[in-house]
């Protein structure tokens, strides 16, 4: 199936390029994502057309090499950690669906609530939100759902590349369930879809609300991302 001119596997390619900072041999020197930590060892993106694994910079390649192979008879996490632990322990694993927002979605309505934030009114965000308001020019576009003087559910980008954007969507606890999130997130993908760029979403296969919110907003799963992550100066 394609999407707006991408088939599943150019959007997981696309998206594995809007994670992560890659060398020229298309490895992990970082995340692209402002204040963290080059901490993942692999990444593995899968979609009904094959898989596409990111190994980091600096695994030793007899290890990368063994982790491909392990990939393409299928995908077993016990085995994987195993080999990765080669290497350096594992810390934490990760998987989940992976989204792309409607090629052609409609304007947003009018809701007064809905609020492009930016410089001009990033007091918005000072109540629930104050590390995006730290970090707004790399979080841009930021959608807030606003009562009163203060955005109480933000959808941003969390990662931008040339191409996409990651959607970051946060509800302050006592917020959530009254579909604000859902408002927050169609009016960000509707503007980075404005600004060119492919708008994208994904989560974990136990955040059963933000799943909802996907499928609330007909957001089409183009495959399922897998990360494992290591701990580094463990020693």
């Amino acid at each position: 199936m394609t999407h707006a001119g991408y088939d599943d596997a150019e959007l997981m390619r696309i998206q594995s390029e809007t994670l992560y900072l890659l060398d020229g041999r298309r490895r992990i020197i970082g995340i692209n994502e402002p204040s963290q930590t080059a901490d993942t060892a692999v990444f593995v993106g899968t979609t009904r057309l094959g898989r596409e694994l990111l190994a980091a910079a600096d695994m030793p390649d007899p290890i990368e090499e063994e982790l491909r192979m392990q990939c393409e008879r299928e995908t077993d996490i016990m085995q994987m950690i195993k080999t990765i632990e080669q290497y350096l322990p594992v810390k934490q694993i990760w998987i989940g669906p992976a989204y792309v927002f409607p090629s052609e979605p409609g304007e947003p309505s009018a809701d007064p609530g809905i609020v492009l934030i930016d410089q001009s009114n990033v007091y918005l965000l000072e109540t629930y939100f104050p590390e995006i308001k730290s970090e707004i020019e790399e979080r841009l576009p930021v959608i807030g759902c606003v009562i009163g003087d203060t955005a109480v559910s933000v959808c941003c980008s969390a990662r931008t590349s040339a191409k996409a954007a990651e959607a970051s969507l946060s509800t302050a606890s006592e917020f959530r369930g009254r579909g604000l999130a859902a408002k927050a997130a169609a009016r960000w993908g509707w503007e980075i879809r404005r600004l060119g760029r492919i708008p994208l979403y994904s989560t974990a296969w136990d955040n059963l609300s933000s799943q909802r919110i996907a499928r609330k907003l007909d957001l089409y799963q183009y495959g399922t991302d897998f990360h494992i992550t290591i701990q580094r100066n463990c020693l």
